[in-house]
């Protein structure tokens, strides 16, 4: 599946942004693509707690 993003570098960050609509309205659907983006299976790259 491909889903268009952006991928900016600033320092030691490097952020994904999706736009919400290009995503899975299932929010375990959403959330599984975006830690794969993010190379990592920690929750904290979704709600930072």
């Amino acid at each position: 599946m491909k889903i268009p993003c952006a991928i900016y570098r600033g320092g030691t960050s490097k952020p994904i942004f999706f736009h919400a609509d290009d995503l899975p309205k299932d929010s375990q659907k959403r959330d599984k693509i975006v830690l794969e983006a993010f190379g990592t299976p920690h929750v904290r790259q979704i709600d930072g707690r």
